[in-house]
């Protein structure tokens, strides 16, 4: 008789996962990926020259027009700035695998869950961000020791960041309609 029970109960739960082992899978696949992407990217810009540095960030006429060498705290805040995005996109993975994590225990509309994709959305907003502004402040910084009239004000929007920012816009909407979801779920559940 209780298996009969339990298998009603089961098949009445909206909250019951679809494939808990396909949600546990993506969020370690995110935790993973999260963990390494920082590492990685700190390992290659390690490796990179300071005009391969310049190049990546699209400012090589403005480092070959310098007359003066590149100071050292210059080449640091190069190699800080190289590691903004990959860590704002290593947030938006753990974030993103926190959501899966409760999805896989059947928690798809938990306070959590929603907290975790708006996680997911800051992230993805704050690397949309940082692409748009960090052409804009590392050419001021290269052109720090410039004579005047040879500094640089660098401007650059490209439409991998303004789709990154629009789709931050949507799964932030997206975590809103779950957190009323959420809400609607809890009031019916102090009817039963």
């Amino acid at each position: 008789m209780s298996d009969v029970h339990t298998t009603a109960t089961q098949a009445a739960s909206p909250h019951k996962a679809d494939n808990p082992t396909r949600h546990r899978v993506l969020a370690r696949l995110c935790w993973l990926i999260a963990i390494t992407l920082p590492l990685l990217a700190l390992v290659f810009l390690l490796s990179q020259s300071l005009t391969q540095l310049a190049q990546r960030a699209g400012l090589v006429a403005l480092l070959l027009d310098r007359a003066a060498p590149i100071s050292a705290w210059q080449h640091v805040v190069l190699l800080i700035a190289g590691l903004l995005a990959p860590l704002c996109m290593a947030y938006t993975l753990w974030q993103a695998g926190r959501c899966f994590a409760f999805f896989a225990q059947g928690q798809y509309f938990c306070g959590q869950a929603v907290a975790s994709l708006r996680g997911v959305a800051a992230g993805m907003f704050a690397a949309g961000v940082v692409g748009v502004l960090l052409p804009t402040a590392l050419g001021l910084l290269l052109s720090v020791g410039m004579a005047p009239g040879r500094r640089a004000l660098v401007l650059s929007v490209g439409s991998q960041e303004l789709m990154l920012l629009l789709f931050a816009a949507i799964v932030w909407q997206i975590a809103h309609v779950m957190r009323q979801a959420a809400a609607l779920a809890e009031e019916n559940a102090q009817f039963v």
